[in-house]
Formats: structure tokens, sequence, C-alpha cells
């Protein structure tokens, strides 16, 4: 059908169908074209185009080609997931987005009351440049009015360096390593003179943070330092134990950090979680231990002084001197003294053999052999 209105109940092509405009009922085609205005009550199969689409039913079709999809109550229905694959942004006109699930994974969007739950109780103050890994160089701390204006006045000309890196003018800093009668001296600051040759740093309190109320919960950002750097710090101070400035002890503990630890020898790292290597041949992890298997083989092992109540051997004790208890094997051999309640088996060899209770052995070696009584069924030498 080519050009002009077509008009009906019901509109079946299995062909092409283009037209002015197509009022009424349901069109079915491969293919329907219309320049005009197309409204029916139900639109299926193939590809429609036109300047003005109209139904009062379904559209059925295997894609819908638009520039504006316009409604007064547009609702998009999908039995499964409904992607989005813009090649641009995704702009809502300055409107909300309503009805979205708390996130899970960490690319999910968030609503504000999930942010607001997060963050109840914390107070954010700006980044600061740097944060300090120790305590600072000696200096000189004057509270100003109650906080306002605190000071820290380095004792020394020069630089004064944080984290491995210099304090220029303005940089915020976190002091936090201060501790015992120093300690309430932590806080944020602002570099207002930077240290140099013939001028001593001064670090004065920032003025988001020189007012008790300002402490309580407060958390921040590092920006820059060998060690901190995209770390944050949150002051642990809260405001039923309220704070005087200068007095109280200011604490702060880490609350996030990117890349701060790393896994040390015989450790793996993964995410936030450390683990233990095991070769899983002669160690193994049992019920949260490292335990050594009831398997495990070693070859030549050194175990220093052996000292004890008995020491039971079923090939060949060799050591300088052997001290204490019961010794047993097939075969005791050593170069120093041997001392003990008794020795019982083998051959006994050594410069002196001291026994307390009763030696019995298939042949005795060697310097002088002292005891209650000796027993030997082969050769006493």
């Amino acid at each position: 059908v080519v050009g002009g209105v077509i008009t009906g109940s019901s509109t079946s092509v299995t062909g092409t169908t283009t037209a002015a405009s197509v009022v009424g009922g349901v069109i079915t085609g491969s293919s329907t074209s219309v320049t005009g205005t197309t409204t029916a009550a139900s639109v299926v199969g193939g590809v429609m185009t036109g300047s003005s689409v109209s139904v009062s039913g379904n559209v059925t079709a295997g894609n819908v080609n638009t520039n504006n999809l316009v409604g007064t109550s547009v609702t998009i229905t999908s039995t499964g997931a409904l992607t989005l694959a813009p090649t641009g942004n995704v702009a809502v006109s300055g409107v909300n987005i309503t009805g979205l699930a708390d996130p899970v994974a960490e690319q999910d969007a968030a609503t504000k009351f999930y942010v607001d739950s997060v963050a109840q109780g914390l107070d954010p103050k700006a980044s600061v440049v740097l944060a300090t890994y120790a305590t600072l160089p000696a200096y000189v701390y004057n509270n100003g009015t109650s906080g306002v204006g605190a000071t820290l006045t380095g004792n020394a000309v020069g630089n004064l360096t944080v984290d491995s890196v210099l304090v220029a003018l303005n940089d915020r800093v976190l002091v936090k390593n201060e501790a015992a009668g120093n300690a309430p001296y932590n806080g944020i600051y602002l570099c207002t003179t930077a240290g140099a040759v013939g001028a001593a740093y001064i670090l004065t309190r920032a003025t988001d943070m020189n007012q008790p109320a300002e402490f309580y919960s407060a958390f921040t950002f590092v920006e820059d330092g060998t060690n901190l750097a995209d770390t944050g710090w949150v002051c642990t101070n809260n405001s039923s134990s309220p704070i005087t400035i200068g007095t109280t002890a200011i604490t702060f503990t880490q609350f996030s950090g990117a890349g701060t630890y790393t896994a040390g020898n015989g450790l793996t790292l993964t995410g936030t979680v450390f683990s233990v290597n095991t070769d899983e041949i002669t160690t193994t992890i049992t019920s949260g231990n490292v335990v050594v298997k009831a398997s495990a083989v070693f070859v030549t092992p050194n175990i220093g002084a052996a000292t004890g109540t008995s020491l039971s051997v079923t090939g060949t004790v060799t050591a300088a001197s052997v001290v204490g208890g019961v010794i047993t094997g097939s075969s005791t051999s050593v170069t120093g003294t041997t001392t003990a309640a008794s020795v019982v088996g083998g051959v006994i060899t050594g410069s002196s053999v001291s026994v307390t209770g009763t030696t019995t052995a298939a042949s005795v070696v060697g310097g002088v052999i002292t005891g209650s009584s000796t027993s030997v069924t082969g050769t006493t030498t």
C-alpha cells in the first residue's frame, strides 16, 4: 500500500506499508513507514517510522528508532535486565532518580538515606596535604585564645619535613603523633610560616578545627606523603567526653587507606586480608593456626642443646655433652660428658660417663665410668 490514508479496524500488510497517515485497528507488517501520523490500537512487527506514532494498545517490534520518547507518564517494563548502552552521558535534566536499592557492588548508585546513615556521627573536614608519621621536631605550643590562633613554633630554624615531604606555606597538616603531655596539641594545622634558613616553622590551628565541637568524630583525608598518602583519619574524641583545647589529649585513628599495607616475608595480602604462606609439605593451617605437619620430614635439623628429663632416640645421639634424666637409644655417642640418672642400650662412648643410677650397654668405651651400678654385656674400655 503506497500513499494516502489507511483506515480500518485492522490493517495487515506482508510487505511494506507507506502512507501519509494510518488510523485505527491493528497494523502488522515487515515494514511500516508513515510520513504523517500513525494512530492504532496495536502495531506489530517490522520497522515503523513516522513523524508521529500514537498507539493505544501494544507496540511490538524488533527495534524502536527515535530521538524522543515522550509521554505524560512513561513506564518501561522489562521481564529481565534492562540495559542502557549510550555512547554518551545519561542526563536527567536536574530531576531525581528514585526507588534505588542499597548499594552492594563498588560502582552501585547510592541513595541519600544510605549515605547519610553511613556518615552519621562523622564530621568531614577539608583534606590535608600531609599527616605526621612521627612526632614533630621540638617546638613551643601557644594555645592562643582557647585554641583559636593556637600555634606550634619550631625551636630551631630550617625546613620542616613531614612524612618525608617538605611542608610548604599554607599546607594543611594533620598533627596526630604527639603523645603524653603533648597529646593535647594534636589536630589540623595550617603552615603559616614555612621553615627555612633563618626561620623556624609555625603551624597555626586550622579555622575548621579550633573549637571543641569541631574535633568530635572529625575525619580528613591525606593527599601526599611517603607513607600516609591516600589515607583517611578520624578523631576518636567525641561529645560524650567534652574536651578543652590545649588540655585534653586528642587522638586520631586510621579510617581508610589505599595501598597502606604491604605483605612482608611469608605473608600474602589479598584486598584487606593477610594470609600466612604454607608449603603444605612441612607446614599447614589447622583450626586457624600454623602448625608443623605430622608427616613433615626434616633433613639434618639443627635443634641446638637438648635438655629434659627423658631423651628417647631410635637412632644415634651425638653431642658434646648430654645432661639429665634417662637416655635410651641403640647408640649414644658423646665427645664430652654424659651425666644421667640412667643410661640404657647400645654403645656408649665418651671421655667421661657419669651415671647416678644404672648403666646398661652392649659396650662402654672411653674415659671414666662412674655410677652405683654398671652393667656391660660386651666390652668395657
